[in-house]
């Protein structure tokens, strides 16, 4: 479960990184937009390592899907209400999520 939470939180980074880059930066004589990070330095962003973020966002999204299951399972959750496992928390009707 750490791995894959550590390669969620590495992949989370990366988008972040170019989704909400501290500058962006106006090639004029190109056309281009290149995102820059805090130095001004370009943040690179190619076919090959979008799709590698991916299968890394998928892979850990998998992992954490098994370890839960498995937790459940050990913790003896598995057939319980959320309410006897979590008593302090208000759960919401599914037709007001």
């Amino acid at each position: 479960m750490e791995g894959a939470c550590g390669l969620a939180r590495e992949v989370a980074a990366w988008r972040n990184d170019r989704i909400h880059p501290p500058q962006i930066r106006i090639v004029e004589d190109q056309h281009v937009f290149v995102l820059c990070n805090e130095k001004g330095g370009p943040l690179p962003m190619d076919y090959s390592e979008c799709e590698a973020k991916i299968r890394q966002a998928v892979h850990a999204n998998t992992e954490m899907q098994v370890n839960v299951e498995r937790l459940m399972r050990n913790q003896d959750w598995w057939d319980r209400n959320f309410a006897d496992i979590f008593p302090d928390v208000q759960d919401e009707p599914l037709d007001q999520v």
